[in-house]
């Protein structure tokens, strides 16, 4: 069934280049056009997948996830779709999943023309005096995902009693860190919206860290602090008694009375908040030199 298959990207920690040996391999299937409307033979792909990845001892996509279904160069550049606040999940979470973390597995020009076609379909024609920033379609499908995507981890407890702590230990670190670095990216002071575009185009191929070096040096601000506590994350993901015990740590609504979280629960939140006050000082130099960047440009 290879024959059927566009693109395949790696998304999460591998495109991020912080995975540990616990990650999943999550993976965005872009099938060749018409080949993703028989669902039973999208299916059976999906299953060939899973199983080499279980034969080379990986994880892959969590059941339920919208890693679990293909997806299509026309499902994900449909112009009637912009907009639409109820687009199916698969196709909306995997479009964003590529700008904001993704890198090719198989087919890399294929994964590259998807790249530019899903970041094209943000750019529709534009009009000076429209009060409308070229890159405002974008921004606020950005926030639109993370406010999604932190609402869903809130609430994991329903589906998910254990493993509730873990989620939000990761919600506050690489995933802030992955947003941050895309929406900064659009908030950075460009002379036109073409130099802004190619700044983004250059962005998105580069892990979410390297995205906010640059940003960090650009704006003349310590990026070390960061990575010291990202570091920081990244051994403590690393170490399995940590995920163990974080994973074992029950969601407020199941606390016994008197039940605490465990210390290592603690320190991450204080390292996290640390990875935000540095990311504040980002954004306030940013602002600092561009008179036209505004709050809501940076709502995380």
């Amino acid at each position: 069934m290879a024959d059927a298959v566009h693109t395949i990207a790696v998304t999460g920690s591998l495109a991020r280049l912080d995975a540990v040996d616990a990650s999943d391999v999550d993976l965005i299937v872009v099938l060749r056009d018409g080949d993703g409307d028989d669902p039973r033979r999208a299916e059976n792909l999906m299953g060939e997948i899973d199983a080499t990845l279980k034969g080379h001892g990986l994880s892959g996509a969590t059941a339920g996830g919208i890693y679990r279904q293909p997806t299509t160069i026309a499902e994900l550049t449909r112009p009637e779709s912009r907009g639409v606040v109820n687009e199916a999940m698969h196709v909306f979470g995997q479009r964003m999943q590529l700008l904001i973390e993704s890198r090719p597995v198989c087919n890399h020009e294929a994964y590259r023309s998807t790249l530019d076609a899903a970041l094209h379909w943000y750019c529709p024609p534009w009009q000076p005096g429209s009060g409308i920033h070229p890159t405002d379609y974008l921004r606020h499908d950005l926030i639109r995902y993370h406010h999604a995507y932190r609402i869903a981890k809130l609430w994991a407890f329903q589906s998910d009693r254990d493993g509730w702590a873990l989620k939000q230990i990761k919600v506050r670190h690489s995933r802030l860190v992955t947003f941050a670095s895309i929406l900064f990216s659009l908030a950075d002071p460009a002379d036109t919206p073409t130099q802004r575009h190619e700044r983004l185009a250059t962005a998105i191929q580069v892990s979410p860290l390297e995205r906010l070096a640059n940003l960090f040096h650009r704006f003349d601000v310590d990026l070390s602090p960061l990575l010291d506590a990202y570091d920081f994350f990244v051994a403590a993901m690393a170490d399995r008694t940590t995920r163990h015990v974080l994973n074992d740590a029950t969601s407020p609504t199941h606390q016994a009375d008197g039940q605490t979280y465990p210390p290592v629960y603690g320190r991450l939140l204080d390292n996290a908040r640390r990875i935000t006050e540095d990311l504040t000082k980002l954004a306030s130099a940013i602002v600092h030199q561009s008179t036209s960047i505004t709050f809501d440009q940076f709502l995380l």
